[in-house]
Protein backbone atom coordinates (compact mmCIF):
# COMPACT_ATOMS: atom_id res chain seq x y z
CA UNK A 1 0.00 0.00 0.00
CA UNK A 2 2.71 2.47 0.78
CA UNK A 3 4.64 1.80 -2.24
CA UNK A 4 1.94 2.30 -4.33
CA UNK A 5 1.18 5.68 -2.33
CA UNK A 6 4.56 6.91 -3.56
CA UNK A 7 3.96 5.67 -6.65
CA UNK A 8 1.34 8.05 -7.33
CA UNK A 9 3.26 10.64 -5.37
CA UNK A 10 6.01 10.59 -8.02
CA UNK A 11 3.92 10.11 -10.83
CA UNK A 12 2.35 13.42 -9.76
CA UNK A 13 5.40 15.41 -9.38
CA UNK A 14 8.08 14.33 -12.19
CA UNK A 15 10.07 16.29 -9.80
CA UNK A 16 10.51 13.65 -6.88
CA UNK A 17 11.16 11.09 -9.36
CA UNK A 18 14.43 10.36 -7.91
CA UNK A 19 13.56 11.06 -4.19
CA UNK A 20 13.71 8.05 -1.88
CA UNK A 21 10.60 8.41 0.22
CA UNK A 22 10.62 6.68 3.48
CA UNK A 23 7.92 4.87 5.10
CA UNK A 24 7.75 7.73 7.82
CA UNK A 25 7.56 10.22 5.60
CA UNK A 26 5.01 8.98 3.69
CA UNK A 27 1.65 11.05 5.03
CA UNK A 28 3.33 14.01 4.85
CA UNK A 29 4.37 13.32 1.24
CA UNK A 30 0.13 12.88 1.13
CA UNK A 31 -0.12 16.25 1.84
CA UNK A 32 2.50 17.88 0.17
CA UNK A 33 1.39 15.91 -2.99
CA UNK A 34 -1.89 17.29 -2.14
CA UNK A 35 -1.27 21.08 -1.69
CA UNK A 36 1.27 21.16 -4.57
CA UNK A 37 -2.36 20.21 -6.51
CA UNK A 38 -4.19 22.88 -4.82
CA UNK A 39 -1.77 24.99 -5.96
CA UNK A 40 -1.71 24.30 -9.58
CA UNK A 41 -5.41 24.40 -9.74
CA UNK A 42 -5.41 27.95 -7.36
CA UNK A 43 -6.74 31.10 -9.37
CA UNK A 44 -6.45 33.16 -6.12
CA UNK A 45 -5.53 33.59 -2.59
CA UNK A 46 -9.16 34.06 -0.94
CA UNK A 47 -10.23 30.45 -1.73
CA UNK A 48 -6.76 29.03 -0.85
CA UNK A 49 -7.16 25.46 1.10
CA UNK A 50 -3.88 24.66 2.06
CA UNK A 51 -2.87 24.38 5.47
CA UNK A 52 -0.86 27.50 5.47
CA UNK A 53 -3.11 30.07 3.55
CA UNK A 54 -0.99 32.01 0.77
CA UNK A 55 1.94 29.02 1.10
CA UNK A 56 2.93 26.30 -1.29
CA UNK A 57 5.14 23.67 -0.01
CA UNK A 58 8.41 22.97 -0.91
CA UNK A 59 11.11 20.04 -0.27
CA UNK A 60 13.90 21.36 1.13
CA UNK A 61 18.04 19.60 0.25
CA UNK A 62 18.08 18.31 3.56
CA UNK A 63 14.33 16.53 2.79
CA UNK A 64 12.36 18.71 5.11
CA UNK A 65 8.80 20.11 3.46
CA UNK A 66 9.11 23.33 4.22
CA UNK A 67 6.55 26.36 2.81
CA UNK A 68 6.90 29.45 0.60
CA UNK A 69 4.60 32.02 0.04
CA UNK A 70 2.58 32.15 -3.57
CA UNK A 71 2.49 34.53 -6.36
CA UNK A 72 -1.06 35.04 -5.02
CA UNK A 73 0.06 36.12 -1.13
CA UNK A 74 3.09 37.84 -2.60
CA UNK A 75 0.31 40.37 -4.45
CA UNK A 76 -1.52 41.14 -1.76
CA UNK A 77 1.15 42.10 0.47
CA UNK A 78 2.63 43.93 -2.07
CA UNK A 79 -0.94 46.11 -2.73
CA UNK A 80 -1.09 46.44 1.33
CA UNK A 81 2.27 47.98 0.87
CA UNK A 82 0.92 49.97 -1.77
CA UNK A 83 -1.79 51.04 0.43
CA UNK A 84 0.16 51.56 3.64
CA UNK A 85 2.02 54.09 1.16
CA UNK A 86 -0.53 55.53 -0.72
CA UNK A 87 -2.58 57.49 2.11
CA UNK A 88 -5.92 58.12 0.63
CA UNK A 89 -8.48 60.60 1.44
CA UNK A 90 -11.89 60.45 0.63
CA UNK A 91 -10.68 59.15 -2.91
CA UNK A 92 -12.15 55.60 -4.12
CA UNK A 93 -9.50 52.93 -3.82
CA UNK A 94 -9.91 52.34 -7.92
CA UNK A 95 -7.27 55.32 -7.70
CA UNK A 96 -4.51 52.43 -7.40
CA UNK A 97 -5.41 51.10 -10.60
CA UNK A 98 -4.40 54.57 -12.78
CA UNK A 99 -0.70 54.21 -14.23
CA UNK A 100 1.02 56.74 -16.59
CA UNK A 101 1.43 54.59 -19.36
CA UNK A 102 -2.30 54.67 -19.73
CA UNK A 103 -2.61 58.33 -19.68
CA UNK A 104 -3.94 58.73 -23.56
CA UNK A 105 -1.38 61.19 -25.31
CA UNK A 106 -2.95 60.62 -28.61
CA UNK A 107 -5.69 63.78 -28.17
CA UNK A 108 -6.45 66.74 -29.58
CA UNK A 109 -4.48 68.45 -26.71
CA UNK A 110 -1.67 66.37 -27.23
CA UNK A 111 1.11 69.29 -26.83
CA UNK A 112 -0.56 69.63 -23.11
CA UNK A 113 -0.82 66.27 -22.15
CA UNK A 114 2.96 65.53 -23.27
CA UNK A 115 4.07 68.38 -21.36
CA UNK A 116 2.45 67.32 -17.63
CA UNK A 117 3.46 63.77 -18.43
CA UNK A 118 7.12 65.33 -19.04
CA UNK A 119 7.10 67.09 -16.31
CA UNK A 120 6.43 64.48 -14.34
CA UNK A 121 8.56 62.44 -15.43
CA UNK A 122 10.96 64.77 -14.75
CA UNK A 123 10.15 65.47 -10.98
CA UNK A 124 10.69 61.71 -10.35
CA UNK A 125 13.97 61.55 -11.71
CA UNK A 126 15.14 65.00 -10.03
CA UNK A 127 13.52 64.28 -6.66
CA UNK A 128 15.18 60.85 -6.28
CA UNK A 129 18.43 62.43 -7.23
CA UNK A 130 18.19 64.10 -4.09
CA UNK A 131 16.93 67.53 -5.43
CA UNK A 132 14.42 69.95 -3.97
CA UNK A 133 12.15 69.96 -7.47
CA UNK A 134 8.42 72.41 -7.68
CA UNK A 135 5.38 70.39 -7.70
CA UNK A 136 2.46 71.10 -10.34
CA UNK A 137 -0.47 72.90 -10.14
CA UNK A 138 -2.64 71.08 -12.66
CA UNK A 139 -5.46 73.27 -14.11
CA UNK A 140 -7.95 72.44 -16.56
CA UNK A 141 -11.70 71.82 -16.72
CA UNK A 142 -13.91 68.67 -15.63
CA UNK A 143 -12.81 65.82 -17.91
CA UNK A 144 -9.51 66.85 -18.83
CA UNK A 145 -7.62 63.91 -17.23
CA UNK A 146 -6.30 65.61 -14.28
CA UNK A 147 -7.07 63.18 -11.20
CA UNK A 148 -6.36 60.14 -13.51
CA UNK A 149 -3.17 61.53 -14.35
CA UNK A 150 -2.31 62.47 -10.33
CA UNK A 151 -3.33 59.16 -9.45
CA UNK A 152 -1.29 57.47 -11.99
CA UNK A 153 1.85 59.76 -10.71
CA UNK A 154 1.02 58.98 -7.31
CA UNK A 155 1.00 55.06 -7.95
CA UNK A 156 4.68 55.67 -9.83
CA UNK A 157 5.89 57.13 -6.70
CA UNK A 158 4.76 54.55 -4.02
CA UNK A 159 6.12 51.92 -6.31
CA UNK A 160 9.37 53.66 -5.94
CA UNK A 161 8.93 53.56 -2.39
CA UNK A 162 8.07 57.34 -1.28
CA UNK A 163 5.04 57.94 1.05
CA UNK A 164 1.93 59.50 -0.37
CA UNK A 165 -1.52 61.35 0.68
CA UNK A 166 -3.79 62.02 -1.85
CA UNK A 167 -7.01 63.81 -0.92
CA UNK A 168 -10.20 65.28 -2.64
CA UNK A 169 -10.10 68.59 -0.76
CA UNK A 170 -13.55 69.53 -1.03
CA UNK A 171 -14.32 66.21 1.33
CA UNK A 172 -12.02 66.83 3.99
CA UNK A 173 -13.05 70.39 3.88
CA UNK A 174 -16.39 69.71 4.79
CA UNK A 175 -15.27 66.76 7.24
CA UNK A 176 -13.31 69.34 9.34
CA UNK A 177 -16.76 71.26 9.17
CA UNK A 178 -18.47 69.33 11.25
CA UNK A 179 -15.85 68.07 13.64
CA UNK A 180 -12.88 70.53 14.69
CA UNK A 181 -11.20 67.83 16.95
CA UNK A 182 -9.53 66.80 13.35
CA UNK A 183 -8.52 69.41 12.27
CA UNK A 184 -4.43 70.03 13.80
CA UNK A 185 -4.81 65.81 13.48
CA UNK A 186 -5.46 66.46 9.89
CA UNK A 187 -3.60 69.29 8.68
CA UNK A 188 -0.19 68.10 11.20
CA UNK A 189 -0.71 64.82 8.52
CA UNK A 190 -1.27 66.90 5.45
CA UNK A 191 1.86 68.99 6.68
CA UNK A 192 4.25 66.16 7.34
CA UNK A 193 3.93 64.03 4.47
CA UNK A 194 6.49 63.37 2.16
CA UNK A 195 4.07 64.00 -1.24
CA UNK A 196 1.37 65.70 -1.18
CA UNK A 197 -1.70 65.53 -3.66
CA UNK A 198 -4.60 68.40 -3.19
CA UNK A 199 -7.20 67.00 -5.84
CA UNK A 200 -10.42 69.26 -6.95
CA UNK A 201 -8.67 72.41 -4.85
CA UNK A 202 -11.32 75.27 -6.08
CA UNK A 203 -14.38 73.14 -5.89
CA UNK A 204 -17.23 75.13 -3.40
CA UNK A 205 -16.20 78.79 -2.57
CA UNK A 206 -13.39 79.81 -0.57
CA UNK A 207 -13.87 81.13 2.89
CA UNK A 208 -11.76 83.39 4.76
CA UNK A 209 -11.79 80.07 7.60
CA UNK A 210 -11.09 77.74 4.66
CA UNK A 211 -7.57 79.27 3.08
CA UNK A 212 -6.20 81.01 6.45
CA UNK A 213 -6.63 77.97 8.45
CA UNK A 214 -6.57 75.00 6.52
CA UNK A 215 -4.84 76.35 3.31
CA UNK A 216 -1.84 78.48 4.81
CA UNK A 217 -0.62 76.20 7.39
CA UNK A 218 0.04 73.19 5.04
CA UNK A 219 1.75 75.52 2.50
CA UNK A 220 3.98 77.45 4.97
CA UNK A 221 4.92 74.25 6.56
CA UNK A 222 5.80 72.84 2.89
CA UNK A 223 7.40 75.52 1.63
CA UNK A 224 9.61 75.98 4.47
CA UNK A 225 10.16 72.30 4.86
CA UNK A 226 11.12 71.70 1.19
CA UNK A 227 8.26 69.55 0.83
CA UNK A 228 6.71 68.43 -2.42
CA UNK A 229 3.38 70.14 -3.41
CA UNK A 230 0.82 69.43 -6.19
CA UNK A 231 -2.64 70.26 -6.88
CA UNK A 232 -5.16 69.68 -9.54
CA UNK A 233 -7.68 72.30 -10.10
CA UNK A 234 -10.93 73.35 -12.57
CA UNK A 235 -9.23 77.33 -11.68
CA UNK A 236 -7.26 78.45 -14.49
CA UNK A 237 -4.06 80.07 -13.10
CA UNK A 238 -3.62 83.83 -13.21
CA UNK A 239 -1.73 86.05 -10.91
CA UNK A 240 -4.03 89.20 -12.00
CA UNK A 241 -6.44 89.96 -8.94
CA UNK A 242 -8.54 91.99 -11.67
CA UNK A 243 -9.35 88.48 -13.65
CA UNK A 244 -12.66 87.11 -12.86
CA UNK A 245 -12.45 83.43 -11.82
CA UNK A 246 -8.88 83.18 -11.83
CA UNK A 247 -6.63 81.87 -8.80
CA UNK A 248 -5.43 85.18 -7.27
CA UNK A 249 -9.21 86.44 -7.60
CA UNK A 250 -10.65 82.99 -6.48
CA UNK A 251 -8.31 82.98 -3.50
CA UNK A 252 -9.16 86.55 -2.34
CA UNK A 253 -12.56 85.47 -0.18
CA UNK A 254 -15.85 87.04 -0.33
CA UNK A 255 -15.22 88.25 3.09
CA UNK A 256 -11.93 89.37 2.96
CA UNK A 257 -11.35 93.04 2.12
CA UNK A 258 -7.40 92.97 2.80
CA UNK A 259 -5.80 91.17 -0.46
CA UNK A 260 -2.12 90.82 1.37
CA UNK A 261 -3.42 87.08 2.80
CA UNK A 262 -4.81 86.02 -0.72
CA UNK A 263 -1.43 87.16 -1.98
CA UNK A 264 0.36 85.84 0.23
CA UNK A 265 -0.87 82.26 -0.48
CA UNK A 266 -0.52 82.78 -4.06
CA UNK A 267 3.17 83.26 -3.44
CA UNK A 268 3.50 80.02 -1.15
CA UNK A 269 1.99 78.59 -4.45
CA UNK A 270 4.03 79.45 -7.08
CA UNK A 271 6.55 78.78 -5.06
CA UNK A 272 5.46 75.05 -4.39
CA UNK A 273 4.59 74.76 -8.16
CA UNK A 274 5.00 74.97 -11.20
CA UNK A 275 1.61 75.52 -13.42
CA UNK A 276 0.52 73.14 -16.28
CA UNK A 277 -2.46 73.25 -18.20
CA UNK A 278 -4.59 70.52 -19.37
CA UNK A 279 -7.71 70.91 -21.70
CA UNK A 280 -10.74 68.48 -21.83
CA UNK A 281 -10.08 66.37 -24.53
CA UNK A 282 -11.17 64.15 -27.50
CA UNK A 283 -9.41 61.69 -29.21
CA UNK A 284 -7.95 62.15 -32.63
Amino acid sequence: MLEDIKKKIKEDNPHLADYDIKDYQVWDFVRLNEELSNCRKCKGIDNCPNSKRGFSPILTNSGDISYVRCKYYLKEIDAKSKESKLGLMYMPKDVLDARMDKFDLNTDDAENRKKCMAYLINFINKYEEGNFVKGAYIFGEVGSGKTFLLSAFANELIERGHQVIFVYLPDLINDLKGDFEKLNEKINELKEVEILILDDFGVGELTGWIRDSILAPILNYRMSAFKPLFMSSNIPYSSDLNKVYFLAKYLKTKDDNDPVQSKRIMRRIDALCTFLKLEKTYKK
